[in-house]
């Protein structure tokens, strides 16, 4: 058939129709399908996650919080070979002075460690043990750091730090098969003395070396005291 038959034959045929036939029909995606399988990506990158990424369980502790009391052997006092010196009193840009070493020696600021005494207790006296200098021949270097502090009923504390030796106390003793105490996983070693009525504990928290004595305070106070440093 001839081209112009063709067109003869076609030309009756209404324009709608052939804009229709030539009109793509596009296919619309329902919502509720959209919304299916963003939700199925979202649980696919949930998993994946938590595969890769696991939660850990919270540690539990390895020690129940239990305070055991050793009694030493053989005890006695101790001559501490050092020079106690006061900071309490100093102006205010020798405190100043004298709180940074702290912060420098101990790794922590005075006040932020000051604030680890619980409220039961009262601060009475901060200072440090100075040991000779070999160069000067004087007592000039601080190496133990003392907290001082009085009960409400009276008894009181000596708390003692350092950073790189353990603290010089003033009292020695032998202790055979002694045991350890716990506090929040922290081993503590307490010793006692009737007969002066005093405790001694060794311990090391967060690099930095514990000893503390006290004069008639109580079991229980010493463990408030205590948690409040472990905490």
């Amino acid at each position: 058939m001839m081209k112009e038959e063709l067109y003869e034959l076609l030309g009756d045929i209404r324009e709608d129709y052939i804009c229709e036939a030539h009109t793509t029909v596009k296919k619309v995606v329902p919502v509720w399908l959209k919304w299916s399988i963003a939700a199925c990506l979202c649980l696919i990158c949930t998993c994946a996650l938590l595969l890769l990424y696991p939660q850990s369980e919270p540690t539990q502790p390895q020690h129940a919080d239990v305070l055991i009391v050793n009694k030493p052997d053989i005890f006695s006092s101790e001559n501490i070979v050092g020079f106690y010196f006061r900071y309490d009193d100093l102006p205010k840009a020798e405190w100043k002075a004298a709180t940074d070493t702290f912060k420098a020696n101990i790794g922590i600021s005075y006040q932020k460690f000051s604030a680890k005494i619980p409220d039961m207790f009262t601060l009475i006296m901060f200072g440090s043990v100075h040991v000779r200098n070999d160069s000067t021949n004087e007592f000039n270097i601080p190496r133990d750091y003392v907290f001082n502090i009085q009960t409400e009923n009276g008894g009181s504390a000596s708390i003692r730090i350092c950073a790189k030796y353990k603290p010089m106390r003033d009292h020695e003793f032998i202790c055979e098969n002694q045991k350890a105490s716990y506090i929040s996983d922290v081993p503590l070693y307490i010793y006692s003395d009737p007969i002066i009525n005093t405790f001694i504990v060794d311990f090391t928290y967060e690099n930095i070396n514990y000893t503390i004595n006290t004069y008639d305070m109580t079991l229980e106070e010493l463990e408030i005291l205590l948690r409040g440093i472990i905490q």
